[in-house]
């Protein structure tokens, strides 16, 4: 599977699919981000999303994807100004545990479809990765700007 990268400022996005999905996932969000200048990368993570070759033992424990956004955050942060992370649904979960290692690192989150409280699914553990970042005042702080901002947009968007 490949990964989408779309070159555009010097402020970049880096954008986590969700668990066993692909890049294309994240494809529409990632061109309205390259749209308003921003550079995008959406990388296909070993272990995590999905791939023609994998079989049912392909996926790897949470903590060798959280080591692997990481290192794809740490390299954009050297080649731009500003990094932002987002990500969809287990990809939220990963950006809000990378927020809470590397905080300096990240200008802002966007969380969609949040997967806070584990519920039975079969990936055991995986939300663990993220309790105390959930609770970590930086994190809230930046997620309630995202929150506030998402907000007032739908708001004038109902509005009219």
């Amino acid at each position: 599977m490949k990964k989408i990268e779309l070159i555009g400022g010097e402020h970049a996005v880096l954008l986590i699919h969700g668990l066993q999905g692909t890049p294309i996932e994240m494809q529409s969000i990632a061109k309205r981000l390259h749209k308003a200048s921003y550079s995008v990368h959406v990388p296909h993570f070993k272990g995590y999303g999905y791939s023609t070759r994998d079989s049912a033992h392909s996926v790897t424990p949470w903590r060798d994807w959280r080591g692997q956004v990481l290192h794809e955050l740490r390299g954009m942060k050297r080649q731009y100004k500003t990094v932002s992370v987002g990500g969809l649904c287990i990809g939220a979960v990963l950006a809000l545990s990378v927020a809470e290692e590397a905080s300096a690192s990240i200008s802002g989150l966007s969380l969609l479809s949040t997967t806070l409280f584990y519920d039975g699914w079969s990936i055991p553990g995986t939300v663990s990765c993220c309790r105390s970042a959930i609770t970590r005042r930086s994190v809230i702080s930046t997620n309630t700007r995202v929150a506030s901002h998402l907000a007032s947009k739908t708001k004038n968007c109902n509005s009219g």
